[in-house]
């Protein structure tokens, strides 16, 4: 059996707290109606961190990187793009999600700054696409109440 490095141990470990914590927040490919293959995310979140640190190994500053998860919602179909943004700071080392910008059916859109330290520090995926749908439906009455003086107007 061969055994592995520490550090790669270290690495694995950070990856799989993130993956678990996204879990929680009910951010897979699966929780979200996406319609990329199961594990689909994880894996481009493992890629996108493998990058990172290799790119990274011998410099000693916090660097940024973006993932996107692309789910359904709804008998409506409402589609909501979700872009998290991630930071890694090779002096810890330390992984952990900074924000996450969400914008449904390309039109409304939404971004969160992420407490990473604090466990529910993660808004979860339903409550993110409620914040969005609110937004729609309060836009829609902004609208109607904005139109109504003007239909008033022309049936003088």
């Amino acid at each position: 059996m061969q055994s592995k490095p520490y550090l790669q141990t270290i690495y694995q470990r950070l990856l799989e707290e993130c993956k678990s914590r996204l879990f929680l927040a009910n951010y897979t490919d699966t929780m979200v109606n996406s319609r990329t293959a199961p594990g689909h995310f994880f894996n481009e979140l493992k890629n996108e961190f493998e990058r990172v640190v290799k790119e990274n190994i011998w410099e000693y500053k916090p660097v940024q990187f973006k993932i996107a998860l692309t789910g359904q919602f709804d008998k409506t179909h409402d589609k909501v793009v979700f872009e998290f943004t991630f930071g890694y700071d090779s002096r810890g080392p330390k992984l952990g999600l900074v924000s996450l910008k969400a914008t449904l059916n390309d039109e409304w859109s939404k971004e969160y700054a992420i407490n990473w330290a604090r466990s529910g520090g993660i808004p979860l995926a339903g409550r993110v696409h409620q914040d969005l749908v609110a937004m729609k439906e309060a836009e829609k009455k902004l609208k109607a109440l904005v139109s109504e003086p003007k239909r008033q107007r022309l049936r003088k």
